[in-house]
């Protein structure tokens, strides 16, 4: 960065003073005062001569936003340019403090009080489009120094938030381990557990959430608790098979299935049909009672086979269309294919399930 003045000792809030680029792409320091300064800013504007734009005047310090942050003085001035430019995107100066608070927490740990005031920003962020929108203005005009890539993490964060709030899931639990938080999301793992939580009575126990002395999320693994943070170093999402697997490894991979959490289960190549769910024999007898009443006249057809089992097809629906709620395009959102598969019940209450599809390198 050319500049000349010295931006770690000069304090930008006390001078009163303007930046411009001038013609050499230099960060010139204005204290003019008046009228007719600020005509001349105007006409130096005009005829490109001074370039008053803070975002262009902030990327210029690009490799030297390090630098100055070291010193005090420096990172006020860069926090008090940063400001200004939030302002111009519709931040608010109250919001703006928020947001700095939001980049420590994802740097560093906070005190109590500022650490509670960060995370309910970052829930107050994760229900605001609007918030979300002017945010992601600022970050675009900070992109080429470092501070553009704390405002991402910042996003990132709150759409994570939002993720995670719209399972209905323990906020405390997130906020408490944020990265394992992560993890679960991109790795797909939280849609498995908590589709467990709720497909039996006992899901809720059988499939908990824990936690350790610091607050670390714990989920089951082949029928003990580990910490998350030990698979997020053993383990990585392969996206290419929508799978989880170990690092380092090109055969080993993981599902979550009840009852013993993430198992060695390949979910395309797995040579053995296995079980996916236990049901209890009170909810085995249940689901027995409803599956007659799909025999025609009520009445079970004869068979030298005892009719112990349940087959179930199910879809599972999703949105696909825009304002699917509106009658015009209800009746074509109803066309539109969905995903459906096949459950498979033994008289045990063994649950085994499969999709309509084909290997990997197929689908």
């Amino acid at each position: 960065m050319a500049a000349d003045f010295d931006i770690q000792s000069v304090d930008l809030l006390k001078e009163h003073a303007l930046l411009y680029l001038d013609s050499d792409n230099k960060v010139c320091l204005d204290r003019e005062r008046g009228f007719l300064a600020s005509l001349g800013r105007f006409f130096y504007s005009m005829v490109g001569v001074r370039d008053y734009r803070l975002e262009k005047i902030v990327s210029c310090f690009g490799s030297s936003w390090q630098g100055i942050c070291e010193g005090e003085t420096g990172k006020k001035n860069l926090e008090y340019l940063c400001g200004k430019v939030a302002k111009g995107c519709g931040i608010d100066e109250v919001t703006f403090e928020k947001i700095v608070l939001a980049e420590q927490l994802l740097k560093a740990p906070l005190e109590k009080e500022k650490r509670a005031l960060a995370e309910s920003f970052f829930q107050m962020l994760s229900e605001s489009s609007a918030l979300q929108t002017q945010l992601g203005s600022f970050q675009a005009k900070l992109c080429t120094v470092p501070e553009g890539s704390s405002l991402e993490a910042v996003l990132e964060r709150a759409h994570y938030t939002h993720r995670w709030s719209e399972l209905g899931l323990d906020i405390s639990l997130f906020n408490n381990d944020y990265e394992g938080a992560k993890f679960l999301i991109q790795s797909r793992l939280i849609y498995q557990i908590t589709g467990f939580q709720n497909s039996t009575l006992g899901g809720q126990n059988s499939h908990q959430i824990k936690t350790d002395l610091e607050g670390g999320m714990l989920i089951k693994k082949q029928g003990s608790y580990v910490a998350v943070s030990e698979l997020i170093r053993k383990m990585e999402f392969d996206t290419a098979r929508d799978e989880l697997k170990t690092k380092g490894s090109e055969h080993e991979y993981w599902n979550y299935l009840s009852p013993d959490g993430l198992v060695a289960v390949d979910r395309w190549l797995h040579p053995e049909f296995v079980p996916v769910e236990k049901l209890s024999p009170a909810e085995m007898g249940n689901l027995s009672l409803h599956a007659k009443q799909f025999f025609p006249d009520g009445k079970e057809p004869p068979s030298e086979f005892p009719r112990d089992a349940v087959i179930q097809i199910f879809t599972n629906p999703r949105q696909v269309l825009p304002f699917e709620e509106f009658p015009l395009i209800s009746r074509l959102a109803a066309a539109y294919p969905m995903h459906a598969a096949i459950r498979i019940i033994t008289r045990d209450g063994d649950v085994y399930s499969t999709g309509f599809g084909a290997d990997v390198e197929e689908y």
